[in-house]
């Protein structure tokens, strides 16, 4: 006799829901589950099971529907009326079916005995345990709401609606597994802010180094390499400074594995991934041969162990790197996949097409990398992303995207020092042209205005600097006695030659040799407020000194440099912060590698891969697009994982029991 699955379905999901009574949405039931088998563990607090196939139920309760309609006294029969503790018809559900379905709940039986019984009753179409279902996972982060790319409801994300369900499904998934901490993601970018609230808690550590010995330990080449490697400076420190950086990499780790159910900010795809950080890109980085050391170290910990099963990079720019493309073979040979974002377009902000333009280094023609291109709330492709129907793989959410940044102080009246030059520059220390201004027009940019009310503090006011200048303005304070953690704080803009000149931000605690904290170099550094530096412990003396440094060679000159709101304390944020681009899309996917390796465990990079090319959700406006056609769906990419214990939550098969 063959059952109806669908009607089955129907009466297991309407007493669940009858039964829980919570007012929660309930997910779907699995199109796996099996009879409960004589393993199973118990939670005592509340009468639930769980088989060996990862099946909760309610013990002691079995939901059964009869061939007609009998009453609750038939049904007792069965297994004698002495067993019974509880009997419930489903009496709109049975007046609909035109069979009874009735709940059994017996304090003497086993739910085993029980469907034993009622298999062998010649009048029971079907008897199955009280199932119990969960809402699909939601974390308790309070910022989820924000994040449209894993739940799109159509809510309004900074400023702009979306459409229900042109997301990547990430709660369906999150049912199935949030992820694991023993899979590593390596993000190669500006670096990862480790001591972020929400990042801390899931960065990766390197178990072969002692932190803050001074050594290197595993003799790797790098000391104290705790998280990763900042290969600008060839340290273990790729510590990401929203001054120096703007807190690309810290954006593009929290989408991946921001700490989920934490009650703290956002939530990445995989809520507990490791992010392992390398840092490349930044002032005075970028460099091809930085970014292979990064590629290195990848290839050096895979061999150590490390479990790294996939490098985030989403930057690109430079041309065809034949070295480049090796070492990035060389990760993907060692197991890593390699995503890629696809770019942003050129000059205009238009994306371009990869086929005919090839972007590096999602253009590199290897069996290992996923080229990602962004979608909007909608499911357009985003106006800025770059596309290419054999070149680009897929699409993820990359518009709008809100994330993790950097930690920064702000500074503000009532801070240990405080200037917002509206009173003069009383107790500043010039040497050179270093004065107050109001006149703003020099740094304006239509793109980038300067805020800035009134007064700041400028090295060439109203004009441009001179020829071969050294201009110098610094203030001193007591720091002796404050045992926290001291921040340097201000707002700035920057125009000036690019790399020949340079804006130096300075601190001191001996009275002499002036210390480096920042470079501003590379011609422009549009208005920020506010860049934030710690101050280093070595220099909290009675003598701290901090200032602002200028200098130029005799070729060029330009605006110099605008300064306001100086401040420095002890009060740091954990700010978070909207990025969009083609690199807000990629870690996307970095993510939902990270649940495919948690949820169905060893599998080649091959296979990884097709898991994520052959899953993703079609899209008109992306048909001739992109290769497959599609969008990201982390929750199609981890169905049929064998690893999977939660596979019932998917496609329901219920077995007829007692034929």
């Amino acid at each position: 006799m063959r059952i109806n699955t669908r009607n089955r379905l129907a009466v297991s999901a309407c007493a669940a829901l009858l039964l829980v009574g919570t007012g929660e949405l309930f997910g779907s039931p699995s199109d796996n589950i099996l009879p409960p088998s004589k393993s199973t563990t118990s939670n005592k607090a509340n009468n639930i099971l769980t088989n060996s196939k990862g099946v909760k139920y309610v013990k002691g309760e079995v939901i059964v529907k009869y061939k007609s309609i009998v009453g609750i006294n038939r049904a007792m029969d069965t297994i004698g009326s002495f067993n019974v503790s509880k009997i419930e018809e489903f009496k709109t559900l049975s007046k609909s079916l035109k069979k009874s379905v009735i709940l059994i709940r017996s304090k003497t039986l086993s739910t085993e005995e029980m469907l034993e019984e009622y298999r062998n009753d010649p009048d029971v179409e079907y008897v199955e345990p009280n199932y119990i279902y969960n809402p699909f996972k939601t974390p308790n982060d309070p910022k989820f709401n924000l994040l449209w790319g894993q739940h799109n409801t159509g809510q309004i994300v900074n400023g702009q609606s979306g459409t229900p369900d042109k997301d990547i499904d990430a709660p369906e998934a999150w049912d199935k597994g949030t992820g694991s901490g023993s899979v590593v993601i390596a993000v190669i970018d500006t670096g990862v802010d480790y001591l972020h609230e929400d990042l801390a808690a899931n960065m990766w550590v390197n178990t072969g180094e002692i932190p803050g010995n001074g050594i290197d330990d595993d003799n790797n080449g790098y000391i104290d390499d705790i998280h990763g490697i900042n290969s600008i400076n060839n340290s273990g420190d790729p510590m990401d400074v929203v001054a120096e950086d703007g807190g690309h990499g810290t954006h593009v780790a929290g989408t991946i594995a921001a700490v989920g159910n934490n009650s703290k900010g956002v939530v990445g795809v995989s809520w507990n991934a490791k992010i392992m950080a390398l840092k490349f890109l930044g002032t005075n980085g970028n460099q091809t041969s930085m970014a292979i050391k990064c590629l290195e170290y990848v290839v050096e910990q895979k061999n150590a162990g490390v479990n790294v099963v996939a490098s985030n990079n989403s930057w690109g720019g430079g041309g065809f790197s034949q070295a480049l493309k090796d070492a990035i073979e060389a990760t993907t040979n060692a197991g890593a996949l390699f995503l890629a974002a696809a770019g942003n377009g050129g000059i205009d902000g238009v994306g371009d097409d990869n086929d005919a333009t090839p972007a590096y280094p999602a253009s590199y023609t290897l069996p290992g990398i996923i080229a990602v291109a962004a979608t909007d709330q909608n499911d357009d492709l985003a106006s800025f992303s770059n596309y290419g129907v054999t070149s680009v793989d897929l699409s993820a959410p990359g518009t709008n995207i809100y994330s993790t940044e950097p930690r920064a102080y702000q500074p503000s009246a009532g801070d240990m020092f405080f200037d917002d030059f509206e009173s003069g520059d009383s107790g500043w220390i010039k040497q050179g042209t270093w004065a107050i201004s109001d006149n703003q027009e020099i740094f304006e940019n239509p793109v980038f205005p300067v805020p800035s009310p009134t007064h700041f503090l400028s090295d060439s006011p109203g004009v441009d600097y001179a020829p071969n200048t050294d201009s110098l303005v610094y203030r001193c304070m007591d720091l002796s006695s404050v045992t926290d953690d001291v921040y340097l704080g201000f707002g700035s803009a920057v125009l000036i030659e690019g790399f020949d000149d340079h804006g130096y931000t300075v601190v001191r605690g001996d009275g002499s040799g002036w210390q480096v904290l920042s470079d501003f170099s590379g011609y422009a550094h549009y208005w920020r407020n506010p860049y934030s530096f710690k101050v280093p412990d070595a220099v909290k003396t009675s003598n701290f000194c901090f200032g602002f440094r200028l200098t130029s060679d005799g070729t060029e000159q330009y605006a110099g440099w605008l300064i306001d709101d100086v401040g420095v304390g002890t009060n740091i944020t954990h700010p978070y912060g909207y990025k969009n681009g083609t690199s807000m899309a990629t870690p996307q996917v970095a993510g939902a590698v990270a649940l495919i390796v948690s949820v169905c465990g060893n599998e080649t990079l091959q296979q990884r891969k097709n898991r994520i090319m052959n899953s993703v959700d079609q899209v008109t406006a992306l048909n001739g697009k992109v290769v497959t056609g599609g969008r990201l769906n982390v929750n199609s990419a981890i169905d049929n994982c064998s690893g999977n214990s939660s596979s019932f939550l998917m496609n329901p098969i219920y077995y007829l029991l007692g034929l």
